[in-house]
């Protein structure tokens, strides 16, 4: 939401707060920024209401772009390589693709071991690594 704002120059325009800006923003920016809004109370709400929304976004990016250890639960994010993967909260070794526990006492790698079990898509792309 757009507030009044006095310039630089002191003519009157429409200003935005950004939540960048008023994170960094001192007490006394704050309380300047505050009169384009029409107290501290309405701009700290719109700073929560922006705060919530970021975090809302970031929510739905870790949904779409990480899969839970299956030992704790921690999100995690695969950048690049082959999917057996160590989460760096409980150090669980995990296939990042089916989501199994790997046991770390076969001799075997986990791909080759569930090859079987695999769809043809992953199984091309596992042993092409």
């Amino acid at each position: 939401m757009p507030a009044e704002s006095e310039d630089e120059d002191e003519t009157w325009g429409l200003r935005e707060v950004t939540l960048n800006e008023y994170l960094r923003a001192t007490s006394e920016e704050r309380l300047r920024m505050s009169k384009w809004y029409g107290g501290i109370e309405k701009l700290e709400a719109k700073m929560e209401e922006a705060i919530k929304k970021s975090d809302y976004s970031s929510f739905i990016w870790v949904q779409k772009n990480s899969r839970k250890c299956p030992q704790c639960s921690i999100p995690i994010q695969k950048a690049e390589g082959c999917n057996n993967m160590v989460c760096t909260m409980c150090d669980t070794l995990f296939c990042y693709k089916c989501g199994e526990i790997i046991s770390r006492n076969i001799t075997f790698p986990f791909y080759l071991v569930k090859a079987s079990q695999l769809e043809d898509e992953v199984l091309s792309t596992v042993t092409h690594h």
